[in-house]
């Protein structure tokens, strides 16, 4: 999914780099030498790096599920009670008295797609998507997005023996919602390696995959790191971890002809009104209307969680 990581350039002996080692009383070396010690010392130092970052992801993966509880807002305000920016515990005051419950995502890079496909496949859960259920038609909706969905991701450009098994498991756990609990969707979600996950990245893919079918409407908004929508969607959409931003937002929710609110709790004061301010995304809805996805998400900076009213 993300392709293995390229090694970084080492960079070759310079002067300067031969004038640091007589400094270091090293001049009886050859500059080859100090390049072994270099290139050793530069791995030594990447292999610590590496290290402390798996701690510090298993040390988040001991401690945050994936999707947890369902909780109040107020659970929050330990995390603020002591930042200079007094707007986080305005904030947070103001979800509590809006919202019953939230659920905390683990900020992992895959919060905000995990974040919106729990809170939306729970939203049809509760609904009903049976016979006579009240969810039945987005539902009915949903999965035939899903299912087309694969042809048109080939034509893009996606090889389909790449992305058949996401889109196999994804279309077959929406064929089984009706006989899902919110129990049994707590449970997919927080397994580290089951399902949801496929269907996390899947979502990575419908994002890119429709950037790239409508280039010419938002390659404009790239700014000169990219040098087009593919180079876009290879570094900043598929890889999994990389975090969501506007432009992947709205492109996704217009796949799935739905709409996302977000609450902004970024720590400035409350405007007029004394509520933290809500984007809608995509502002007129998703391609057919916008009648799904009736999602609420909670923003802090560079992280999302799920509201529930």
């Amino acid at each position: 999914m993300g392709g293995e990581v390229p090694q970084s350039t080492r960079p070759t002996t310079t002067p300067s780099t031969a004038v640091d080692a007589e400094s270091n009383g090293h001049d009886d070396l050859h500059p080859a030498m100090l390049n072994q010690q270099d290139d050793a010392a530069v791995a030594e130092q990447d292999r610590l790096t590496m290290a402390q970052q798996e701690e510090i992801e298993s040390q988040i993966a001991a401690t945050q599920p994936l999707v947890g509880a369902l909780e109040p807002p107020s659970v929050l305000l330990p995390d603020y009670k002591d930042n200079p920016a007094k707007g986080f515990v305005a904030g947070v005051e103001d979800l509590a008295q809006r919202y019953r419950m939230m659920r905390r995502v683990r900020g992992d890079g895959n919060c905000f797609y995990r974040a919106f496909l729990f809170a939306y496949l729970a939203g049809l859960v509760e609904g009903g998507v049976g016979e006579g259920g009240k969810k039945k038609k987005e539902w009915d909706k949903l999965a035939k997005t899903v299912k087309d969905s694969k042809g048109w991701l080939v034509e893009v450009g996606f090889e389909e023996v790449a992305i058949d098994m996401f889109w196999e498991v994804f279309v077959e756990e929406l064929e089984e919602l009706p006989q899902k609990t919110l129990a049994d969707l707590e449970a997919t979600f927080n397994d580290p390696h089951g399902v949801a996950s496929y269907m996390v990245w899947y979502c990575r893919l419908l994002t890119a995959g429709f950037l790239k079918k409508h280039r010419e409407e938002y390659e404009a908004f790239l700014d000169g790191r990219y040098t087009d929508m593919n180079d876009f969607c290879a570094r900043e959409v598929e890889p999994v971890g990389k975090e969501c931003e506007e432009l992947q937002i709205v492109a996704l929710m217009r796949v799935l002809d739905a709409q996302v609110h977000i609450e902004y709790l970024d720590g400035r004061p409350l405007p007029d009104g004394g509520h933290l301010p809500v984007h809608v995304l995509p502002e007129g809805g998703g391609e057919g209307g916008g009648e799904g996805g009736g999602v609420t998400l909670l923003y802090r900076p560079g992280h999302y969680d799920v509201l529930s009213a």
